[in-house]
Formats: structure tokens, sequence, C-alpha cells
């Protein structure tokens, strides 16, 4: 019987956007939609000058960085706490297009096996976008 585990998402941070005006992020686990940028109406960019734009989320603490500083995103952070999770799973990071078929950034994979390590940081690039995903694996 494979090994379970809980995953717990910590921070979401973007280093370069694929689009101009700012990506509309999503993550997936196991191809379910756990977030969404809609919660919070603010697209994620590099450049946070302009309005409604983050470079950082914080699901540990239910806050955003923008170009105020870190403000409350009106999470809970126990949202984004996933239990009974068994044998491995897959994280993905998408960037939503209104036109055009939506963009997979990139995955990562996530096992049991990863427990105990403390906080993982992976990286997730593709499309002209690059950004940096961190979580905690917990036996």
């Amino acid at each position: 019987m494979a090994e379970t585990f809980t995953l717990k998402l910590l921070l979401l941070e973007c280093f370069q956007a694929q689009e101009l005006n700012g990506d509309e992020i999503y993550i997936k686990l196991d191809g379910r939609v756990i977030w969404t940028w809609k919660t919070h109406h603010d697209r994620f960019s590099h450049d946070i000058s302009r309005p409604h734009t983050i470079d950082q989320f914080d699901f540990a603490n239910g806050r955003k960085h923008g170009a105020d500083g870190w403000q409350d995103a009106g999470i809970e952070p126990q949202a984004f706490v996933f239990n009974s999770l068994s044998g491995s799973a897959v994280l993905e990071v998408w960037d939503a297009d209104t036109l055009m078929r939506d963009d997979l950034i990139g995955r990562a994979p996530v096992r049991a096996a990863d427990g105990g390590h403390g906080a993982i940081a992976v990286v997730i690039q593709g499309e002209g976008a690059y950004y940096r995903l961190t979580y905690e694996v917990i036996i």
C-alpha cells in the first residue's frame, strides 16, 4: 500500500511573466484546480508597477505581494493543505488565455518520499514564463 502524505502549498513567486500585462495563473493538483487568480483578481508579473499586479502569493499566511507591499489576500491558509494524498501527485502551474487554449507553464511531481525535508522550492518554467513554487510534504 502506498504511503499517504500531506501537501502544504507555501508560496508562488513570479520572476518573469509570459504576458506583458501579467499572467492569469491557476494551479492544479492531479488535474483538479486548487487555486486560481480569479479569487483575488490580480495578475502575476515581475513588474508590479501596474495596478492589480502581484509578484508573490503566500499561501501559508494568506497574503499577496504587489506595489503596496504585503496585503491580506482574503484566503484561509488551511485551504491549501491537502491531506491523505497517496503515492505521488502532480502540481501544475497554468496561465489562462481567453481566446486561445491555456498554457501549461510547468509541472512538479510530489511524492511521499519528499516528506521530512522542509520547504521544497521548484522552478516552474515554460512558455516564456519563470516561476518558483514552494511547498512542503508532511508524512
